[in-house]
């Protein structure tokens, strides 16, 4: 029996000198059912699908 492994590949965005409100309000935007993973340091913003 062979087995094989699917890769899926990431999509990411670095965004660089965003306030923490404008996160916020991207957040809001996405909503809590988003299949986007954000993180947030020192007004860097990383998304990842």
């Amino acid at each position: 029996m062979q087995t094989s492994t699917l890769e899926i590949a990431e999509q990411r965005v670095i965004l660089k000198g965003i306030s923490w409100s404008t996160f916020e309000q991207i957040l809001a935007e996405l909503g809590e059912n988003r299949a986007t993973r954000l993180t947030y340091k020192q007004g860097c913003l990383e998304m990842v699908k």
